[in-house]
This record gives C-alpha cells, structure tokens and sequence, in this order.
C-alpha cells in the first residue's frame, strides 16, 4: 500500500493477519491510486518478543506528552523504541543506515491502539527524516484555512493550540481546520504551502489537501492579547523549535534550517499572548487576516 502527503509517497507493508483498514484508517484519505516510486517504506513484522538487545547501544530517551521515544545505535544503524508510557518500548523501529526502509517490530498480544500508536509514530518519523532535505517541514502545530489561507499557531504543548483554533471556528465566518497536531509546510517553485496529514492528534482531521501560507503565529497564555510581529531572527527560532528532525545528524538538520530560513522570508511569523477567548482571536485576525507579507 502506498500513500502520499505533501507529495511525497510512501509504502507500508502490513500482515495479512493484522485489520489494515482499522490500523490505517487515517491514511485513506491519503491513498495513492497511480504506481509510484516511494520515498520510504515501512514494513510491519509481529514478533513475541521486541528486539531490544538487537537494537544496540541507548543513546537517549525523549519524553514527550504524547509519545515516549527511545533512541539506540548499533554501528551506523539506528533503532527507534516507543510507547506510551515511561517504563520500556511497546514496539520498535529499525532503519538501514540511509534511514529509507525501516521495520517495526511489535508484540503479537498488543491491542489495535498500540499498533496503531506505534505505526503512526514510526511512520512520523520517517517522514520527517528522508523529507528533511527536500523542503519540507513536518511541525507540530494547529492549522485554520481561512478565506482560502492557511494560518499555523505553535507552542508548546499546553499551549491552547487547538482552543485558539476552535475559537476561530466558533467566532470567525469562513474557516475550517486543516490539521490539529502534525501538518506539512513545504517550500514550492510557486510559494510556500501547508498541508492536511493522516497525523493529527486527539482531534480527527485527516484532510489530503494543500494550501497557500499566509501567517505562522506562536501562541503563549497570558492574562491579556497582545500580538507582535517577529523579527527574522525570533521568527526562526520560534519555527524551529516546532519541527521535526533529527538536530544531530547534520545533513538533515542543515536541510531543516535552510528550509524554515526561506519560508520565514516568505511569510509573516508572530508572537500572540492571549486568553482563550474571542477578543484573542479578533486581535489575530485583523493582525494576520489581511496584512500582505
């Protein structure tokens, strides 16, 4: 099976055993029906007992609110763990050292939402490694359209990304969402362009659609709104800090930097304090709604 987002297409092979259409419903949206070469593949093997010992060296475990991630190294091969809680690895991604196959290896006795846990993340994974170096950013952000645009807010988890987004849902004519949790920027011959993914957190919004960026916003709380336009060197560090990439493998995080560079030469990056409220999202929206950039 193959699917593409944001152009580019990837294959996953998944046991005859396993329900595909349940594991990989978010995917189909993102179907491809014409014969491609893919950029990555992703191979499914059920196993009773996760290879860890094969896996080699820890190098570092990621803690995240989302996802726990561990990191080994064997050689010049790297093994992805993860789960969803801090005690040991539910399933585990093996790459080859150009990070374009990979095999993830779970527990015959999980249930469907650790497998689906531990398909989506490694497919995450992949995507942002071999799309690092081709323009294309894969974030962690909510994403409103807005009179054909697309608006990203950043910020931390917590932040109140998809409240901000719900806001302008409720209060503002003319918008629906595009992604709540892992869009696609990608930097194109004719602008600069965010994509719906089959990635999209707690809120299920699977959109296979691309759309002109407008305006990337940091959101932080504050007990008042106030926004500000960001300077180039604040506009990069605040896109930075929402991408994904691996910073210590430095072809890819040379790719990331120059990409999030160009798109910040293109579009506006702000800083918005805010409520959670109405006032928050007009303050937004006559800010960013209409300025060009």
């Amino acid at each position: 099976m193959c699917y593409t987002v944001a152009r580019h297409t990837f294959s996953v092979e998944v046991p005859g055993d396993l329900p595909v259409n349940a594991l990989m419903q978010s995917y189909q949206p993102f179907a491809e029906t014409e014969a491609k070469v893919p950029l990555f593949s992703l191979q499914i093997e059920v196993c009773r007992k996760l290879p860890l010992e094969q896996a080699g060296g820890l190098v570092r475990r990621f803690d995240d609110d989302a996802a726990f991630i561990w990191l080994y190294k064997r050689g010049d091969r790297y093994a992805f763990g993860f789960s969803n809680h801090i005690d040991v690895p539910m399933s585990v991604l093996v790459v080859d050292p150009n990070f374009r196959n990979g095999k993830l290896f779970v527990g015959e006795a999980q249930a469907l939402s650790l497998l689906a846990f531990g398909i989506n993340n490694s497919l995450m994974l992949l995507f942002a490694l071999n799309t690092a170096r081709l323009n294309t950013l894969l974030i962690h952000a909510s994403v409103i359209r807005y009179r054909g645009n697309g608006f990203v807010f950043l910020g931390k988890s917590g932040t109140g990304k998809s409240t901000h987004a719900r806001l302008w849902l409720e209060n503002v004519e003319d918008t629906s969402l595009l992604n709540d949790d892992n869009p696609v920027i990608r930097l194109e011959d004719d602008g600069v362009f965010v994509y719906g993914s089959p990635w999209s957190g707690k809120t299920p919004c699977y959109k296979n659609e691309r759309i002109k960026l407008k305006a990337i916003v940091r959101l932080s709380q504050a007990p008042m709104n106030r926004i500000v336009k960001l300077n180039r060197l604040e506009a990069y560090a605040s896109l930075i800090s929402s991408c994904s990439c691996m910073k210590w493998v430095r072809s890819m995080s040379d790719g990331v930097c120059d990409t999030v560079e160009k798109v910040i030469g293109q579009c506006g990056c702000y800083f918005l304090e805010c409520l959670p409220d109405k006032q928050a999202v007009l303050l937004a929206l006559h800010t960013v709604g209409t300025v060009e950039v």
